[in-house]
């Protein structure tokens, strides 16, 4: 287990969704908000808001996202947007990252609090940023997704902080 690594996971496909909770498609995707699940085909599907998600994936395309999540949809009205470009996404991992984060966010981190899974939507370094728990075998692990104009300072806040 490591002490502390940061990855830039900006490259991930990220896609939005937005759908009646009532919905088929928000039964389909399983994931109530403030929490994040696994999908079938890996991608992390985060609840963001009670009629909000955010999927996320290091190794599928946009394209094949949209279009799985367009058919869980059906008829029924969904908004589905690739939004890769526009979000900047950090992985920090390590027995130190909640330490790191506690310097540069105000919510409380610990096991009870955020356990794995948890999507906490707050201001990091004074910017709005969604953490998402994630931790990956045997280490702890958080993501940090922000406005993709964001993604450099977010980026130099957290190493700065874990320095």
């Amino acid at each position: 287990m490591s002490e502390l690594t940061i990855t830039d996971c900006t490259d991930w496909t990220k896609v939005l969704v937005r759908a009646a909770p009532s919905s088929a498609l928000a039964a389909a995707l399983g994931t109530p908000y403030g929490r994040a699940t696994r999908a079938a085909d890996g991608a992390l599907v985060v609840g963001t808001a009670p009629d909000g998600w955010l999927l996320l994936a290091p190794d599928a395309p946009a394209v094949s996202i949209v279009q799985r999540v367009a058919t869980q949809a059906g008829p029924e009205f969904a908004s589905i947007v690739d939004v890769t470009h526009g979000r900047a996404l950090v992985r920090l991992s390590g027995t130190a990252s909640r330490g790191v984060l506690a310097k540069v966010c105000a919510v409380d981190l610990a096991d009870a609090a955020a356990p794995a899974g948890a999507a906490i939507r707050t201001l990091v370094a004074g910017i709005t940023a969604m953490i998402v728990r994630d931790d990956e075998p045997g280490e702890l692990s958080f993501l940090i997704e922000s406005d993709r104009s964001y993604g450099e300072y977010l980026m130099d806040v957290l190493l700065d902080a874990g320095s």
